[in-house]
């Protein structure tokens, strides 16, 4: 039902209805096939309960009777000591289902010990309490990575840059060169397996996480929305923010009109992972969420990538403004979005292998003017094809 809602828009682009229904009703079959299993044993085993508890309460209650008759044994002797075996048989009795509770408990019990007892995110205590002196927002000094399942393959190799503060940084390259795996780096989310990484001239090893987390604003190529109204997704950037904070950004962010038609405006839902919103609309969501944060350091990764171009014009308008008197780190293969950038830092291979502005990487005529001359025959396509 999960993978159903998720790729809701795959479903019905390639008419899968019918395959994820029958899907869907072979795991309610399994369900129900189990759970008759399940009852067929709790049954037999309420069936045997009762058997062990009543059958030698009853044949005592018979062999006691007959010695009363006897003589052998009074009546006071008989109920005392029925009274004290149905005492001593009872909890024995349910021995079997505290069992089968047991065994039913223990799946679960073992996978939330097994989130619980994950390694916690490891941080130092360092907390920037004023503003710093270091010219560089970004240090890496010989960095490599490895990701834990594929320690054999080093996904960066030896990576060293500087990324300035209040400048515009765009990251190139390939595709598998690496590009992402940076920015994961540089928010925490992996570790570097060698090498030395600074954020503010601080050792990364050394800041406390969630305030390192505070110096970053992600807008990503994938944007994730909470099934939510578009104003508690836009909160998310900033707690305990007003609808005026919430509106002044979605004006920067270029969103703010195409909300205001929505028949419940601001109190629309997006739906699942915003799938009522289109794709630009959610990207300039993500941007005013970023705008609201105001983050010292701003990751853009692809944008721009899958929009068209009078939605691309409003993206890079909201971009432009919300990295006035930002770092700005920017992943982009739009030529319009790399020519403007301060520095350029071409990646192949999981290294660092050209730097430099625009002007003096084309004049150099290696890997980023390779794939400039690409960018703009695959531009000149989507031109023509517009046209």
């Amino acid at each position: 039902m999960q993978d159903s809602l998720a790729g809701i828009t795959v479903i019905r682009s390639y008419n899968l209805m019918r395959p994820f229904n029958e899907r869907l009703n072979r795991a309610e079959d399994a369900v129900v096939e189990n759970e008759k299993v399940r009852t067929k044993i709790v049954t037999k085993g309420a069936f045997l309960i009762t058997i062990s508890r009543w059958v030698p309460i009853i044949l005592y209650c018979i062999i006691a009777l007959y010695e009363c008759i006897k003589g052998k044994m009074t009546v006071g002797d008989m109920m005392s000591f029925t009274i004290l075996l149905d005492q001593f048989i009872q909890p024995l009795s349910e021995l079997p289902a505290v069992i089968n509770e047991c065994q039913e408990e223990c799946i679960p019990l073992e996978r939330i010990n097994s989130l619980l007892n994950m390694a916690s995110e490891v941080g130092g205590s360092y907390k920037k309490t004023t503003e710093d002196q270091c010219p560089f927002a970004i240090e890496l000094k010989d960095i490599h990575f490895a990701y834990p399942s594929a320690k054999e393959r080093e996904i960066l190799t030896g990576v060293n840059l500087n990324i300035e503060k209040g400048k515009v940084t765009a990251i190139v390259g390939n595709s598998g060169g690496g590009k992402t795996t940076l920015y994961k780096l540089f928010t925490g989310f992996y570790k570097p397996t060698s090498g030395t990484y600074r954020l503010n001239g601080v050792d990364f090893k050394a800041w406390d996480i969630q305030v390192a987390r505070k110096e970053f604003a992600l807008v990503s190529q994938n944007v994730f929305l909470f099934p939510l109204t578009i104003s508690e997704n836009i909160a998310y950037g900033k707690m305990g923010v007003t609808q005026e904070e919430i509106e002044a950004v979605c004006k920067m962010a270029n969103i703010h009109d195409f909300i205001s038609q929505l028949p419940q405006g601001y109190q629309t839902m997006v739906g699942e992972r915003g799938i009522k919103l289109s794709g630009g609309e959610k990207q300039r969501i993500s941007i005013a969420r970023a705008f609201l944060k105001a983050a010292p350091i701003l990751l853009l990764d692809e944008p721009t990538s899958a929009v068209d171009t009078e939605t691309e014009r409003l993206i890079q308008e909201a971009i432009d403004r919300v990295s006035k008197g930002r770092t700005v780190i920017i992943i982009a293969h739009r030529l319009s979005t790399i020519e403007h950038a301060d520095h350029i830092l071409v990646m192949n291979e999981g290294k660092v292998v050209e730097q430099g502005d625009h002007h003096s990487l084309l004049a150099r005529a290696g890997i980023y003017a390779s794939l400039y001359q690409y960018g703009r025959k695959e531009e000149e396509v989507i031109v023509g094809e517009n046209k």
